[in-house]
């Protein structure tokens, strides 16, 4: 299971089937992300103007109250802060607890967001991604939060460079053997529709990373989108390629 930390990878040329995926010593100096791909499809010109033009974006409150979510839920998956975790389940709130409310106060501060309405929705985002599998299924052996990847592919004659993050990677046992599942936070005030889940660039990306380069000795088990504005139903799962 350790081999797969990230020091200790791949090694710099390795041959799957008839794809060759390098690291490092990248020939392309731009790498494609799952944002970058959608902004390019849904837009050229919001394209042109974030990576051509390099033009600030500044974000929407809804972009902000997302970013400062996952901050503190970085910072909640140490291990030491599972105390505070369990009091927030048990509580259904952050408000209650000095420490972690601070917290979320300081990040939204940085953000522009510390307004009530806004501290009260990222309360609400909190407890949901929380109270949705945090600490994996059962017989999870390792958490690996915004588990990076940055990797170069050679396959029937294109090449291409991908990099990204997934918010959560559970490697868990089940019947003696290894598996793998992902789990991606959203803050949007929608879900995705049927249509958008049938070509999602997210999930292509992520699927390709975990199979081929982050974990390519484990079978990936499952694949959900966390939908953290709608605590009823939260979960979308996605079927794998």
């Amino acid at each position: 299971l350790w081999r797969h930390d990230a020091e200790t990878n791949l090694s710099l040329q390795k041959r799957m089937g008839n794809m060759i995926i390098r690291e490092k010593n990248f020939k392309h100096k731009v790498a494609l992300s799952p944002s970058r791909i959608d902004k390019y499809l849904n837009c050229s010109a919001l394209y042109a103007a974030t990576y051509l033009y390099k033009i600030p974006d500044y974000g929407n409150s809804g972009s902000k109250r997302g970013s400062v979510t996952h901050d503190v839920l970085e910072i909640l998956h140490n291990d030491r802060h599972k105390d505070k975790v369990d009091q927030i389940l048990e509580q259904e709130t952050c408000k209650n607890l000095g420490g972690v409310w601070k917290l979320v106060i300081r990040f939204a501060k940085k953000y522009g967001v510390n307004n009530q309405d806004d501290l009260d929705l990222i309360d609400k985002f909190i407890y949901v991604a929380l109270k949705t599998g945090f600490f994996g299924p059962p017989g999870t052996v390792k958490i690996y939060s915004e588990k990076t990847f940055d990797f170069e592919v050679e396959d029937a004659g294109i090449s291409y460079r991908l990099k990204g993050f997934i918010d959560r990677s559970f490697v868990y046992e089940r019947g003696g053997n290894l598996y793998i599942k992902i789990a991606d936070w959203k803050t949007s005030k929608e879900k995705y529709k049927p249509e958008e889940l049938l070509e999602n660039n997210q999930s292509i990306c992520y699927q390709l990373a975990v199979i081929r380069y982050l974990f390519p000795d484990i079978k990936m088990d499952s694949f959900e989108f966390i939908f953290v504005k709608f605590p009823k139903n939260p979960i979308i799962s996605i079927e794998l390629m």
